[in-house]
């Protein structure tokens, strides 16, 4: 951890399969134009999420024998596991108030819990036999959209998180996942599949206005900009998978941001953009 940190809106964390067949986290600059590593790729390191001020990382590593989360602060290089009793973790992400949202699987089940950043649980979010995972909290804090296949298929769920209460968001496809909010917590933009390849959609959080935003390739792991004029995913649209940009209000794809040579997924774009 030797990178020097800003706590803006120029970099998006992902993850990175190496020469070695591990998975490295990696950042890459918007201003420079230049990925630089963040874990050491001595062990796999996968699904980094920034929280809102990005001046923390939350990642999962097999560091040890099992998987654990770990929380990095950035500006100080420090680095601290999350443990909790509730299972094997399989990821997760940090809430605007420096919270955690988690997934942890445990006896066949999947359960979405929140968490204080020593792992200590605050409350379960889910509880029920189904597969809950991808959670992402928008930036005001009161709601959280997932992925559950608790109607048979993967499909994308909003909860209320004072209530609890959730309902079910997606009804198009038989297999959604991967949310994550417009800044301005309005819309959310998800991995869909159709065809036998993966797409990314967009839908305003009343389910209306659905529209799918690409068609080449298989593209997965969207990511909104700070400031909402851009999503940045992974897509194999040229064989191994490459970090790519669009223009949201023209559907249009700017290009490349990672090699071909790449292999690079799971992007998570820093900060917000208060106003």
């Amino acid at each position: 951890l030797s990178q020097t940190w800003s706590p803006d809106s120029k970099w998006i964390a992902y993850t990175r399969q190496l020469p070695s067949a591990l998975h490295a986290i990696f950042v890459y600059s918007l201003e420079q134009g230049k990925p630089s590593q963040i874990t050491d790729g001595m062990s796999d390191a996968v699904f980094p999420s920034f929280d809102k001020s990005a001046s923390h990382l939350l990642y999962l590593s097999y560091k040890t024998m099992s998987p654990a989360l770990y929380v990095v602060d950035l500006a100080h290089s420090v680095e601290t596991r999350v443990d909790s009793p509730r299972g094997m973790p399989v990821g997760g992400t940090l809430t605007g108030d420096g919270r955690i949202v988690a997934a942890f699987s445990r006896a066949g089940k999947t359960n979405l819990y929140l968490l204080d950043q020593g792992g200590a649980e605050l409350r379960a979010l889910t509880d029920n036999p189904a597969i809950n995972v991808n959670p992402a909290v928008c930036k005001a804090g009161n709601q959280m959209a997932f992925a559950s296949d608790r109607s048979g298929n993967p499909q994308i769920y909003l909860m209320d998180l004072a209530s609890g209460e959730a309902h079910r968001l997606t009804y198009k496809g038989d297999y959604n996942t991967a949310p994550a909010f417009s800044p301005d917590c309005k819309k959310i933009v998800y991995e869909g599949r159709t065809g036998g390849v993966f797409q990314i959609f967009v839908t305003n959080t009343d389910g209306s206005g659905t529209r799918q935003l690409t068609n080449e390739g298989s593209n997965e792991s969207p990511t909104w900009s700070p400031d909402g004029r851009y999503i940045a995913f992974s897509s194999k649209r040229h064989g191994s998978a490459r970090l790519y940009m669009l223009l949201v209000a023209e559907g249009k794809i700017t290009g490349a941001l990672t090699e071909e040579e790449d292999n690079d997924s799971n992007p998570s774009w820093s900060g917000w953009i208060d106003g």
